[in-house]
């Protein structure tokens, strides 16, 4: 009979796994990832190489994996690369960074004033999910000879002065008016009411 050699070839690098394979963070946050190199057995290797960190765009990454977002909202690819004896070989992930988003609110809920006089409202622009936008404003609801103004309009902090301006012969009454926030596709509404002697 005849020797069986079994030659077992040495372990070269085949893949790389990036993990997290997907993460979601909020715009503006940062996200580890980490690679693991295998060798054509599936096996990690023993001496895991030296790997290079890329993004295809949405942020930065540095040589350890550490994602940071520049704020822009999207899926980006996160790739890491190392080469071996047969080349140079890539592992990638998918980061989705959020846009996040706002909700509007007013202090004082209500005012009451005599036709011809003037008032304000501050309005409150709560941030969640590291929403970083500009907050559009805008009123409807408001009757005859009574006007709205928002200052600042848009406003990039946390609240804007609503000041209403009436006019003597604005009619009396009790009116709901709407404040309507915008920032590209998320929007906000709130309400507050006026009451005219």
């Amino acid at each position: 009979g005849t020797a069986q050699v079994t030659v077992t070839a040495p372990p070269t690098l085949t893949s790389i796994l990036v993990s997290p394979a997907t993460a979601s963070i909020a715009a503006g946050g940062q996200q580890q990832f980490s690679a693991v190199a295998y060798d054509q057995n599936g096996t990690p290797l023993s001496a895991q190489p030296t790997f290079g960190w890329t993004v295809s765009s949405g942020g930065s990454i540095n040589g350890s994996g550490l994602f940071t977002s520049d704020g822009t909202a999207g899926t980006f690819t996160v790739t890491a690369s190392a080469t071996g004896t047969s080349g140079t070989v890539q592992g990638t992930a998918q980061v989705t960074v959020t846009a996040g988003s706002f909700t509007l609110s007013a202090s004082p809920t209500s005012q009451t004033i005599n036709r011809g006089q003037s008032t304000s409202y501050t309005i409150l622009i709560t941030r969640s999910g590291g929403f970083t936008g500009a907050v559009s404003l805008s009123l409807s609801g408001a009757p005859s000879k009574v006007t709205g103004t928002f200052s600042p309009n848009p406003a990039s902090g946390t609240s804007a002065t609503l000041s209403i301006r009436t006019l003597r012969p604005s009619p009396s009454g009790t009116y709901t008016l709407t404040i309507t926030g915008t920032s590209g596709s998320v929007t906000s509404s709130t309400t507050v009411k006026l009451t005219l002697r």
